[in-house]
């Protein structure tokens, strides 16, 4: 399990929107972990099969490896609205049953340090109209994906179809750990 930064956080608006934010620094440079956001093959190794034009107002469809209930939220029908290589992706998804729309804002910022003197903090932030009914399973999903995507890009790929045996052991430890925090 990876170390977390993890938190609910303010809104960046004053209206009723709620958000929470997953983070994770990763030992590459941004530019490598931004075409892991972008490219269709690269986004299918960690968030599931992917259709997606990376420019504003095109598609952002992620039918998500993962089962239903450890799925990321903000993921499903999508459209980008803000697109700013190499450093941020934001898209409006509807999510995978039509739910409540959600906001998925993704940010890549180049820090020093890493074996190629060059490293990627990655902010993952979900906002929302309506709280989200259990952030803690939400922080699972996200966690556990994050995983996923370190792993793609040190060569592990996925096979989703060993989710119970791979990665429902890691979310369930992560949502233990939320629960514990928020007990």
């Amino acid at each position: 399990m990876e170390p977390d930064r993890t938190g609910v956080r303010p809104a960046d608006e004053p209206s009723a929107s709620h958000a929470l934010s997953f983070g994770r620094r990763l030992d590459l440079p941004r530019v490598i972990v931004w075409d892991a956001l972008v490219d269709p093959v690269l986004l299918s190794g960690w968030l599931g099969e992917a259709d997606i034009e990376p420019v504003p107002g095109g598609r952002f469809d992620v039918r998500p490896g993962a089962p239903a209930a450890r799925r990321p939220a903000g993921l499903g029908r999508g459209v980008v609205v803000a697109i700013a290589a190499p450093g941020e992706l934001e898209v409006e998804s509807a999510g995978e049953d039509g739910d409540a729309s959600m906001r998925l804002r993704v940010v890549l910022d180049d820090v020093p340090g890493g074996p190629r003197d060059r490293s990627t903090e990655i902010t993952v932030t979900v906002t929302t109209a309506t709280p989200l009914p259990d952030p803690e399973e939400v922080g699972a999903s996200w966690r556990t994906h994050l995983d996923l995507l370190t792993g793609l890009l040190h060569g592990r790929v996925v096979d989703w179809g060993r989710w119970d045996a791979d990665g429902e052991p890691v979310w369930q430890a992560y949502r233990a750990e939320y629960a514990r925090r928020a007990g």
